[in-house]
This record gives C-alpha cells, structure tokens and sequence, in this order.
C-alpha cells in the first residue's frame, strides 16, 4: 500500500460521526488493549426475532447505513458475505464467513488486501422484558494507519449500528 493510500483510510476512519443516541439509551461501548471493540444493548424484542433477523448480513447492513455495499452467498449453514467499504477517498474490500453458533454469529475474515484481521461476533441473550444483544469486532488494517484511529473509529461504528438496530428491532 502507498503512503497516498494510507492517508485516504485514516481520512476514511475520521470522516464518519455515530449518530445521535436512540431513544430509551445508549449502548455500552468499550474497546480493549487487543483492539477488540464490544458493544453491548438491551432491546424490547424477542430473542428469536432478533437472531432472525442478524442471520441476514444484508438486513443488518441496510440498517447500519453506512458506506458499506454487502453482497450474500450461502454455504451451507454459514454465509460468505463480500463487503465493499466506499469513500471518496478510499475503498476497503474484505470476504468473510457468518456462521451461527451456540450464542449467535460469529464472522471471520476470507480474504482481504485492506486488513490483516477482521473478526465480529454477536451474542442474543433471552432476558425478562428482551434481549441483550452484544457485539464484537475486531478490526487490523493491512496499511500503516494508526490503530487509535482505527479504535476510535470502531467504537463510534459500533455505537451507531447498535443505536439503530435498537431502533429498528424494537419497531418491528
């Protein structure tokens, strides 16, 4: 990667801003010293509606609304999901597995020239009155970026898809 390239993924990182706190509170976000960023939600919704609805990557994603274009195949009980991160500046491509487990999803990276390491999961947890739902990411870029950058940028993603999933669950 260039020195040019670099610059236009740490422009990419800063440009976005999470949005503003959904209704009935905010999720608890925190990042820890491996770069892992976990997002945490309460949600009035059944457990079984929410896990349907994140076994479908391009749901999730038309939710968060961000820059991001998610192509789906199936393989067998998993998915191979092809994102496309789009700026003006800079694109970061990336293929991973959606498998569900024994608590959700877990995503691995496939293949990518943008990151070195890329892993998410979400963990659905029946509780009285709904759902807790946690997400966690882990996200390592391929360039010379800086990783605080990454981190911080990471968590206000984080923040803003739990906001809006919130939203969107607890309306259906």
């Amino acid at each position: 990667m260039t020195t040019l390239h670099a610059l236009h993924f740490a422009v990419l990182l800063l440009s976005s801003s999470p949005a503003q706190a959904a209704s009935g509170g905010t999720p608890d976000v925190s990042t820890a010293e491996d770069h892992e960023t976990t997002g945490r939600v309460i949600v009035a919704a059944n457990a079984d509606m929410v896990r349907a609805f994140l076994a479908d990557p391009t749901r999730v994603a038309s939710v968060d609304s961000g820059p991001a274009q998610v192509e789906v195949e199936d393989e067998g009980s998993c998915k191979l999901i092809r994102t496309i991160v789009t700026h003006p500046l800079a694109s970061i491509r990336y293929r991973s597995r959606q498998c569900p487990n024994s608590i959700g999803f877990r995503t691995e990276l496939v293949e990518s020239t943008d990151l070195t390491a890329f892993h998410s999961e979400w963990a659905v947890r029946a509780i009285q009155g709904g759902t807790e739902l946690i997400y966690k990411v882990r996200t390592i870029p391929s360039i010379a970026v800086p990783q605080f950058l990454v981190d911080r940028q990471t968590r206000a993603s984080v923040t803003q898809l739990l906001e809006r999933l919130k939203v969107s669950l607890e309306s259906e």
